[in-house]
């Protein structure tokens, strides 16, 4: 019985056992690629709780940016500087009273971008390829 028993344990621990040493991916807001670089918008998705579905001095298809290694931040009209924290992307333009827009990466590639944005009364998706 003893032996038994002793088989039952050595069996239990050798199934078990590389489990303890696998683990979930803990840093989920890791990327093969870096934002840095020069984009262009290829699909706009907008939802309002105003039933517009625009965004009024936002974002069109076709446009383009660059997010700068250095932090800073430009587009066609403005400047400004840019931050990224695991999955979040901040942008804020250089003007008196610029409220910074806060992105979550959902994608990252060498050559795609997919941001989200989520308030109460708006959600965005923006998608962009890489240009430079």
């Amino acid at each position: 019985m003893k032996k038994y028993l002793l088989s039952v344990f050595f069996v239990t621990i050798s199934v078990i056992l590389p489990f303890t040493f696998v683990s979930c991916n803990g840093d989920d807001d890791a990327f093969d690629a870096s934002v840095v670089g020069t984009w262009e918008v290829t699909y706009i998705d907008v939802d309002s709780a105003f039933g517009d579905d625009s965004i009024e001095d936002g974002f069109s298809v076709g446009d383009r940016f660059t997010l700068n290694a250095d932090g800073t931040y430009e587009d066609a009209i403005d400047t400004g500087r840019w931050k990224q924290e695991g999955s979040s992307l901040t942008i804020t333009i250089d003007a008196e009273y610029s409220i910074p827009a806060e992105m979550k990466i959902e994608k990252l590639t060498d050559s795609a971008m997919e941001l989200t944005q989520d308030y109460q009364i708006l959600q965005c998706t923006l998608k962009c390829k890489r240009v430079e």
